[in-house]
């Protein structure tokens, strides 16, 4: 029994840290975005089109984190079960 659990908590540490490292990844880029906006090397209309993009990443990248940290809040319940 006790290698199934020390099975599932591999497992749920793996899954984990991907999800901290999608995280990390999603963040760097809506970063490069807002740096390349403010840049202003592009002409206006084509600021409109990067600022309605910008929008549309943000808004898949508040709902991919908000399932990354529902993940994480199961993961974390997963493992203190297992130690319980």
């Amino acid at each position: 029994m006790s290698g199934t659990t020390e099975e599932i908590r591999d497992t749920l540490t793996f899954i984990l840290n991907k999800l901290q490292t999608i995280d990390t990844k999603l963040e760097r880029q809506e970063e490069d975005i807002k740096a390349y906006i403010e840049r202003g090397l592009v002409n206006l209309d084509s600021n409109e089109l990067l600022i309605t993009g910008l929008k549309s990443t943000r808004t898949s990248f508040e709902l991919l984190r908000d399932e990354i940290d529902e993940l994480q809040q199961v993961t974390v319940a997963l493992l203190k079960r297992g130690r319980g």
